[in-house]
């Protein structure tokens, strides 16, 4: 888990903007290569790709809540599974989320279907986009 909290320590959230803390995914992790860790301003959102047994869990959730103090939700997305819906770690669940990056303002709806369908790690192509479509309708 030390991985982990290197890659946290070095991407925490310093203001409300969005972004990806962790991604495994990115195989620059060996044996974290099933998790991805987002940053929503106040949640956390953990996507797990393959399962983990409940004591990695509750690791992973005890250095995220020291991490990340300003979280008021953990939600957990256990993308494995057929329709894998979001729950509750820690905290309230948020019926909404508002996420800034950028200066816009994206509504998520965290939990209502197994893509959220906004991917942090994506801002650069959103900035490319924006600055093509200047002064276009």
């Amino acid at each position: 888990m030390q991985v982990v909290s290197s890659e946290l320590q070095r991407r925490l959230p310093v203001t409300s903007e969005s972004r990806r803390l962790f991604h495994g995914r990115g195989h620059c992790f060996p044996g974290y290569e099933d998790l991805l860790i987002d940053w929503f301003c106040p949640v956390v959102l953990i996507s797990l790709y393959a399962p983990r047994n409940q004591q990695w869990l509750q690791t992973l959730l005890a250095l995220l809540q020291k991490e990340i103090p300003g979280a008021t939700a953990l939600l957990l997305q256990e993308r494995f599974l057929l329709n894998g819906s979001v729950r509750l770690l820690a905290g309230e669940r948020p019926q909404n989320v508002d996420v800034m990056e950028s200066g816009l303002s994206y509504r998520l709806r965290l939990g209502q279907a197994q893509n959220i369908g906004f991917f942090p790690d994506m801002k650069d192509g959103r900035a490319l986009v924006k600055t093509l479509a200047a002064k276009r309708k």
